[in-house]
């Protein structure tokens, strides 16, 4: 039987050694909570554990992240950001076949520290909330969230697809999504195409660096899964993953697009 298809991607990371993630899946608060109590607990009493005085380069961090996941078996891995903080750790931010991770190393270089880290905190965003019981839509593959309509300053519902550079999803819909804002419709709804990792709005010709925080609270609300890319039309309607990748078959979504936004402008 052949394999069915994913056409999104859950942002998680890979089962390492020493910490059993798939007793947390279903609760990555959980394991997240835990992790920084490790933290906590390792800085009060740096003083026992060995964790000396002598600070490590983040590319000596680096290189201990490198070295560890290398030795491990899973796939091609990317370093996306290293930061010093405050309490005497490197957090190092990765990417593994599209999974992400946050790992933490001591600013002497003798300990790590591993944990799942939730999509919100990993994009410094707020806790999502509950997500109303979704109703499916006959014709489409958006669901009916249940919700009021939310708009703009303007009055112009939210169009928004939210998604990663480096999701192969996001990449084969980006232009198709993208191209909505060439339509007719374009005028009366407010379309955005947030790039999740590096905070650009694709739509605008600026540079952004940062998804406004409504924004990424609304993808956290309408995201209960932490999958990319997500689509969140007007508040009311929503859909994670894409609908016809596996067909592939760009002019069914476009369709679909079209579809859900006269709903919003009808």
């Amino acid at each position: 039987m052949e394999e069915e298809k994913s056409d999104s991607i859950k942002i998680k990371i890979p089962t390492i050694p020493k910490i059993n993630t798939e007793v947390f899946r279903g609760n990555p608060w959980v394991l997240s909570t835990i992790v920084l109590a490790l933290l906590v607990l390792m800085y009060l009493f740096s003083s026992f554990n060995g964790i000396t005085g002598n600070v490590i380069s983040s590319s000596d961090a680096g290189d201990i992240v490198t070295e560890f996941l290398n030795s491990q078996p899973i796939g091609e891995l990317e370093i996306l950001s290293i930061e010093y903080l405050e309490s005497g750790f490197y957090q190092v931010q990765i990417a593994v076949e599209g999974q992400l991770a946050e790992l933490y190393v001591t600013k002497d270089g003798k300990n790590l520290v591993q944990g799942i880290i939730p999509v919100s905190e990993f994009f410094k965003g707020d806790n999502k909330e509950e997500v109303s019981e979704l109703i499916d839509i006959e014709g489409s593959s958006f669901q009916d969230t249940g919700d009021e309509v939310c708009n703009d300053d303007e009055g112009k519902p939210y169009v928004i697809l939210f998604s990663t550079t480096w999701c192969p999803h996001c990449t084969w819909i980006k232009e198709t999504f993208d191209s909505l804002a060439d339509e007719d419709f374009a005028s009366q709804v407010n379309i955005q195409h947030w790039e999740l990792d590096t905070g650009d709005n694709m739509i605008t010709s600026e540079i952004e660096t940062e998804v406004p925080s409504d924004l990424l609270a609304m993808y956290n609300n309408y995201n209960p899964q932490g999958s990319i890319p997500t689509y969140v039309f007007g508040c009311k309607y929503s859909r994670q993953g894409n609908g016809y990748e596996s067909q592939d078959d760009l002019e069914a979504e476009f369709a679909d697009f079209e579809l859900i936004i006269n709903k919003l402008i009808e």
